[in-house]
C-alpha cells in the first residue's frame, strides 16, 4: 500500500517536469554551450577552367572545339586527394557523436514512453 501512493507522486512530479520542458529553449541553450573544436580548414586556390574558343556558334571552328577540359557540373561533392583524409576523419567523428547521442536519448525516450503509457 505504501509504495503505490509514493510511486504515483513520483510519476506526477516527473510528468509536471516533462510538461514544463521547452524544446526550443533547450536547443538554444545546447547550441550556446557547444564547444566547436578549432580545426584548420584547408584552403584551395580556385582555378578558372580554360576559356572556350570565341568562334561564332554554328561555325565549323566552334563545332570542332575540344570540350574535354570543361567540367560537367552535377549536384555532388568532389573529394580530391588533398581533402579526402580530413573529410573521412570528420565523417567518422560525426558518426561517433551520432552514436553517443542516440545512446543518450534511448533511455530518455524509453522513460517518456513508459510515462505516456502510465498516464493513459
Amino acid at each position: 500500500m505504501y509504495r503505490s501512493p509514493e510511486t504515483n507522486r513520483r510519476y506526477d512530479q516527473l510528468a509536471a517536469i516533462c510538461r514544463n520542458v521547452n524544446g526550443i529553449q533547450d536547443l538554444r541553450d545546447f547550441v550556446k554551450t557547444m564547444v566547436v573544436p578549432a580545426g584548420t580548414t584547408p584552403r584551395h586556390a580556385f582555378t578558372l577552367p580554360l576559356p572556350l574558343l570565341t568562334a561564332a556558334a554554328g561555325s565549323e571552328e566552334y563545332a570542332n572545339q575540344d570540350l574535354s577540359h570543361v567540367p560537367v557540373l552535377k549536384d555532388e561533392l568532389i573529394m580530391d586527394r588533398l581533402v579526402t583524409n580530413s573529410i573521412r576523419n570528420r565523417v567518422e567523428g560525426l558518426r561517433k557523436e551520432m552514436a553517443e547521442l542516440e545512446a543518450e536519448t534511448r533511455p530518455i525516450q524509453d522513460s517518456l514512453d513508459t510515462l505516456v503509457r502510465m498516464q493513459e
